[in-house]
């Protein structure tokens, strides 16, 4: 038996509509996280980018900051603005001169 199965289109949209549903929430955590960093006075002046995972689970902190402080004030931040996920806080010191 040589039979050809094919997708039906409903599966075909459902699966893209996941997928846009997934990438808005992880879009909208990215946001609402990144808001609350530029909220604090120091911290809204560092060069610090946050990534959600493509289930967006889990948020990641990148870039530098000056002191360990920082570093965890932007951890209680970001954890602050959302609750309900995982954040990795790889922010990195560089104390300026």
């Amino acid at each position: 038996d040589n039979e050809l199965m094919i997708d039906t289109p409903v599966t075909i949209a459902l699966a893209d509509q996941a997928q846009a549903i997934a990438e808005r929430e992880s879009s909208d955590v990215e946001t609402a996280v990144a808001n609350k960093l530029l909220t604090d006075p120091v911290l809204g002046s560092r060069n610090i980018r946050v990534v959600a995972d493509d289930s967006g689970n889990t948020v990641a902190l990148l870039g530098t900051v000056s002191t360990e402080e920082e570093k965890e004030q932007a951890g209680r931040l970001a954890v602050s603005a959302f609750p309900a996920g995982r954040v990795r806080n790889q922010l990195e010191v560089q104390r300026r001169l």
